[in-house]
């Protein structure tokens, strides 16, 4: 991401990250489409919307990133949020995209394939690094809470502390594309 200007965090979720990453050089706006996940005590200006319809002029962010906000994308169509992307983000900008690789533990609670399709990232320009990491939790009940969230009662059932989960991270530059709005 760019040491200076302004950000988009999109399905930000409680804002964590976006917290994290904001600096007083960078500025990270926190959109998110579900209003019981904002967080308003975190320090961030929040947008409520979905990624396929960003209420922002074409060109106005440096860059953009996404972490699970195309989660389950072997199901679910990403290029009208891409799109978005495209659109909001200053030619050039980076764009950065954090989803499941899938082959971990985290994944094998799910029953289905919920690996992102690295081939389609891969043929909209983007770049692939797997990170290989852990979800850990501070007790047994919150494992039970997020994932059985995640994954219903096979998640709750598979729950423990530490779980192995590998990442990619996908990396690309906008082509600042102009659509009417």
């Amino acid at each position: 991401m760019p040491r200076h200007g302004r950000i988009i965090d999109v399905g930000a979720g409680d804002g964590f990250t976006a917290a994290r990453l904001t600096t007083p050089q960078r500025s990270v706006i926190a959109v998110e489409p579900a209003a019981a996940m904002i967080r308003r005590d975190r320090p961030l200006p929040w947008v409520m919307a979905e990624a396929e319809a960003l209420p922002f002029a074409s060109g106005t962010a440096d860059g953009a990133y996404a972490t699970w906000a195309y989660f389950f994308t072997r199901s679910w169509d990403p290029r009208p949020g891409l799109a978005e992307l495209h659109r909001v983000v200053r030619p050039g900008g980076p764009l950065l995209i954090a989803d499941n690789m899938g082959d971990d533990e985290f994944c094998a609670l799910a029953g289905t394939d919920i690996s992102a399709d690295r081939s389609f990232w891969e043929r909209e320009g983007f770049g692939c690094e797997a990170i290989d990491t852990v979800f850990e939790f501070d007790d047994d009940v919150e494992a039970a809470a997020l994932l059985g969230w995640y994954f219903g009662e096979a998640g709750r059932a598979g729950a423990r502390r530490r779980l192995g989960y590998r990442i990619g991270l996908f990396a690309g530059r906008s082509r600042g594309e102009r659509r009417d709005r």
